[in-house]
């Protein structure tokens, strides 16, 4: 058994049409090839199961979960979400096949955030990973209405200080391909 686990994220539909991009499977099809190649054991969410709902809220997250659960005690755990993404109020949230727009109001307004699921999980989420090690690749282009350029931290976005504990996971990095309001 591989002490490198990954789960790879991948929505290429979505409910609301505006957010289709069918080019995103192929991103999580060579990010697999790469992974397999380094002897990650690798779940998916999201591409296999279009046909019944793909990457939804709930699936995503009970995903995340599993993956957080069963990574192997000080290994690697890797997690890649490609499909689109919105920051909002300085927060990034990732984008689920079912999230939706509140309704009323203009038809390029933002997801409803409780549709959406924030970039990095919650910190009962993390205090059950044994994993030394687990990082969050995001592939997704987001939309920041605030107006404010976000900067990147050096080494890429880190988790709240909350999530920055003694106890695994220690380490936790966040990457992400895109600057707010890039498409990539």
């Amino acid at each position: 058994m591989s002490n490198r686990h990954a789960l790879l994220i991948g929505v290429p539909h979505y409910d609301d049409e505006k957010f289709n991009d069918q080019r995103l499977a192929s991103a999580v099809r060579a990010v697999e090839a790469a992974l397999v190649q380094s002897d990650y054991e690798i779940e998916e969410c999201g591409i296999r199961n279009v046909g019944s709902g793909g990457a939804t809220l709930s699936r995503i997250n009970r995903a995340i979960e599993e993956a957080c659960a069963n990574a192997s005690a000080g290994g690697v755990l890797l997690i890649y979400f490609s499909g689109h993404g919105v920051t909002v109020d300085g927060t990034d949230y990732l984008v689920p096949s079912d999230a939706y727009r509140p309704s009323g109001g203009s038809p390029d307004r933002l997801p409803a955030i409780r549709s959406l699921i924030t970039v990095v999980p919650s910190a009962d989420v993390l205090r059950n990973c044994h994993a030394g090690l687990v990082a969050f690749f995001v592939d997704a282009c987001r939309n920041d209405r605030s107006g404010v350029r976000q900067l990147a931290e050096p080494g890429g976005q880190q988790p709240p200080h909350s999530f920055r504990s003694p106890s695994p996971p220690a380490s936790s990095p966040v990457a992400s391909s895109s600057a707010s309001a890039t498409v990539s």
